[in-house]
């Protein structure tokens, strides 16, 4: 430990990464420290807030630090402990992190738990950045953790449910006993130490464990629960503070031991139904009685787990036999009380094969199921049907995510058709990239003088991260000077645009500003856009997808690795010889839209319609003169979106009013409820051909609140149209 001040407290940093899946599959991330939460309320309960500094490291805001800008941050915060809640989406980014603090603050102790800490997670086990690991609860673990670190014990041996280093050798200790009177854990919420601010979703839960013994899951048997008196308060107080929708985390809300008593309360403190709810359910456990419940509590949606309806698979995985009828009319009672139930499926169980998974979907039709979710087996440590893998010969990555690969049962090929019965993308709807909303001036009103501004030099690069930037290329411009600066300061998600004449030029310094800025950032999740008046090659596609390309590829979508790289190229259509077939070459690498610039006296919709007619073009993307009546570009809009939908296309812009307008109608047509867009405060830079900073912006509040005037007077436009 590093020696300490005289009357300074012992600083603990607790920190939830988010996984690259969430960022790149969800434009608000929902990330709430929940266990980081729980552990300073132990602390908080045991008297040791006097002495001891503990700070939730909460990146639920957007924009999120990329790697370099999180360990400078977390470095600048000097903490003596920094403790990691592991999951399998973010375990091996959280330890690169740790490994990078560590190395420039030696005598910090890492402690990690969470999901992914478990006596046989090898590879965190004997990562050598780790100190202690809790494995299982660790409210009560945590906190003789911290007591025994600040009386500089040397070893751990008397503390239950951890593993720790002593001489380069791993001891774990015995298990420790579950909690079973979860009361005894203070509320992180009704004590202050989650900020309810940054959400409008919070999660309570009501038991912890499962009562179903499934051989994929490690968390299969009941510890204990949480009092209907302990929900009531919790709910009350989220209610108060500004939470919207509540998720009952449960494994199997239905099956609570205070459902019924929870409920009760519920119903008499959202007489309004000011809050949503929803939760993990059994459809087959579902009665009259439990129905009506969740109807008068305002539940609004609900999943529930079928994986698969083959008998045998269902015994080798140790769930009970499905009951057809009981299931049929569990989401019979849902859909009368129009309470939305999603259905999760599981492919790669063992002995079920594509046949078998084709009469799952073929049940889920009949039984008239509105949503079937597709998950592929992630075949975890510390399962049982990890320890049986070998047994049914199914193929697995050995590092997070865990997917299976294959099996005797179903081939990589028909895991594919698999995930194909339930992801048509004939159904796929249009949506905005907002990383394309850079500019927060022109039409239709000038944010960018609201905002903190600077107009030439490179001095502003070094003030805070930055979200998004936009060069315009020449010979001359230091790109890779740019990167080594750059690469400190990114954000996640990180937006880099390109403009050019002929990008073919400038490809070498392209590949060497990316790979500076990937080296100090392995896990950013990256949108590259190359703007131009030429050809775009397949040469340059490959060669900045090796620029950016992950060491390891760690996040999925519930099927398959997720990509952290999206490529978007701007250009007119080419009208050479060949270019329809070098658009459908780069397709699967490549998203292309047209921009398309709209004025009063433009033909607008015939070149609109050319553009969606055009099989290699993803979209459009849609720029308006600053001269144009407003209630012209609402009556644009609404035929735009109209005509890009019906062709499953989408449309981008580069102006964040645009986007907020465009966004307010979608809605409109979607249904009769609208609510104002808040965008993420990106910090966007603009360079220009001579290397000046012609646009840097990080928007503040007062340019927040013209915004939202805007989105208001547009309201009131589109009820007069």
């Amino acid at each position: 430990m590093r020696p300490k001040a005289k009357n300074k407290k012992f600083k603990i940093l607790l920190l939830q990464l988010h996984g690259i899946d969430l960022l790149l599959t969800r434009n608000t991330p929902l990330n709430m420290p929940f266990a980081a939460g729980y552990l300073k309320a132990m602390l908080y309960k045991e008297g040791l807030l006097d002495e001891v500094d503990v700070e939730i490291l909460d990146l639920n805001k957007t924009p999120l630090p990329g790697n370099a800008r999180l360990v400078d941050l977390i470095v600048s915060r000097s903490p003596d402990l920094l403790g990691l809640t592991l999951f399998s989406f973010n375990s091996i980014q959280s330890l690169y992190i740790a490994e990078n603090v560590k190395r420039r603050l030696p005598g910090l102790k890492v402690i990690v738990g969470g999901p992914e800490v478990t006596a046989e997670t090898s590879y965190i086990l004997n990562n050598p950045v780790v100190d202690i690991g809790c494995i299982g609860q660790g409210e009560v673990t945590f906190v003789q953790i911290v007591k025994d670190i600040m009386k500089n014990k040397s070893g751990y041996a008397d503390i239950k449910g951890i593993f720790y280093k002593r001489s380069d050798r791993v001891n774990i200790t015995p298990s420790r006993e579950p909690i079973r009177e979860l009361d005894s854990v203070p509320s992180p919420y009704i004590e202050g130490f989650i900020n309810l601010n940054d959400y409008i979703t919070a999660f309570i839960e009501t038991y912890r464990g499962c009562y179903f013994k499934c051989t994929y899951c490690s968390y299969n048997k009941p510890y204990g629960y949480f009092s209907a008196n302990r929900v009531q308060e919790e709910i009350e107080f989220l209610k108060q503070n500004g939470i919207k929708k509540i998720y009952f985390i449960d494994s199997n809300f239905i099956l609570s031991p205070v459902f019924y008593d929870a409920c009760e309360r519920i119903i008499r403190l959202n007489t309004h139904n000011d809050l949503e709810f929803y939760a993990d359910i059994s459809v087959e456990h579902l009665d009259d009685k439990k129905a009506d419940l969740l109807k008068a509590c305002n539940f609004k949606g609900v999943e529930a787990g079928l994986q698969t309806i083959n008998p045998a698979t269902l015994k080798n995985i140790g769930r009970p036999l499905l009951n057809a009828e009981k299931f049929k009319k569990g989401i019979r009672l849902l859909t009368e009380r129009k309470i939305s139930c999603a259905v999760s499926v599981m492919i790669g169980l063992p002995q079920d094969t594509l046949k078998d998974i084709r009469k799952t979907a073929g049940f889920l039709r009949e039984s008239k199921v509105g949503s079937a979710l597709a998950q592929l087996l992630q075949v975890f440590p510390g399962t049982r049907i990890r320890r049986e893998a070998k047994k049914y010969g199914i193929k697995y990555q050995r590092k997070p995510p865990y997917l299976m690969i294959e099996s005797p049962y179903i081939s990589k090929g028909e895991i594919k058709k698999a995930v194909g019965l339930y992801r048509n993308a004939s159904v796929k709807q249009c949506n905005v990239g907002i990383f394309f909303s850079y500019s927060f001036c022109n039409f239709p009103l000038s944010l960018e003088n609201k905002g903190r501004k600077k107009t030439s030099g490179e001095t502003g690069l070094l003030d805070s991260g930055i979200n998004k930037v936009i060069i315009e290329l020449n010979e001359h411009l230091p790109l890779v000077k740019l990167g080594e600066k750059i690469s400190r300061l990114a954000q996640q998600p990180f937006t880099i645009w390109f403009k050019a004449s002929y990008l073919q030029k400038y490809l070498t310094p392209i590949k060497s500003f990316l790979s500076h800025i990937k080296k100090d950032n392995p896990f950013l999740v990256w949108n590259v856009v190359l703007e131009t008046d030429g050809v775009v090659s397949f040469d340059i596609i490959e060669e900045i997808k090796k620029s950016v390309k992950a060491k390891e590829n760690l996040s999925s979508d519930g099927c398959f690795l997720l990509e952290p790289l999206s490529v978007y190229i701007v250009c007119e259509k080419n009208r050479e010889k060949g270019s329809s077939s070098l658009f459908k070459k780069l397709a699967p690498d490549a998203k292309f839209y047209c921009p398309l610039n709209i004025s009063a006296a433009d033909c607008w919709e015939n070149k609109l319609d050319d553009i969606l007619k055009e099989k290699g073009y993803a979209g459009v993307l849609m720029d308006f003169d600053k001269t144009l009546e407003l209630s012209f570009i609402i009556r644009t809009l609404k035929t735009a979106i109209k005509r890009t939908r019906a062709q499953n296309k989408t449309m981008l812009f580069r102006n964040i009013a645009v986007y907020c307008l465009f966004s307010l109608i979608d809605q409109g047509q979607k249904n009769d409820n609208t609510s104002l867009i808040k965008p993420a405060p990106s910090r966007i830079i603009y360079i220009n051909k001579d290397f000046n900073i012609s646009s840097e912006c990080l928007p503040d509040a007062d340019a927040f609140l013209d915004l939202v005037e805007f989105q208001v007077k547009s309201l009131r436009a589109l009820r007069k149209i």
